[in-house]
């Protein structure tokens, strides 16, 4: 089923003029896709993993071509798991804020998180290429 992932990186849900743009898309996406799913990522209330430890020793070890001892392998695994949402969305809504005349902390983490070589972007000798589909 096509799904819209609408991804949220608020700190005022019940007084952001953010949220209240981004309802309007969906009621107005809703009814032009009624048979379509919407998945919502709220990074306020989302666990997101450190990207330090073991989740950085995976990223050299990939990169190096090293295999992954058991710590790193989980590590790499829910940050696999957390991209899956990417992956899985034929569209992407972000609600962002205004914040510090940039954007929120915890959408920099979840962005920090997820773009890694193998699971949103690919490098090799021909480059740079993005992984996601579309």
């Amino acid at each position: 089923m096509p799904t819209l992932l609408h991804i949220e990186s608020l700190p005022r849900k019940t007084r952001s003029a953010s949220l209240d743009v981004a309802r309007a898309y969906l009621d107005a996406w809703r009814d032009a896709h009624p048979d379509h799913r919407i998945d919502v990522l709220d990074l306020r209330s989302t666990a997101l993993p450190e990207f330090d430890g073991d989740a950085l020793d995976a990223k050299y070890a990939d990169l190096s071509g090293t295999p992954l001892s058991d710590a790193q392998a989980r590590a790499w695994a829910d940050i696999r798991q957390l991209a899956q949402r990417l992956h899985a969305a034929d569209t992407l809504l972000f609600s962002v804020p205004l914040w510090n005349f940039s954007i929120p902390y915890k959408l920099k983490h979840f962005i920090d998180v997820v773009s890694q070589r193998g699971i949103l972007f690919s490098f090799d000798e021909r480059g740079f290429g993005g992984l996601l589909k579309d």
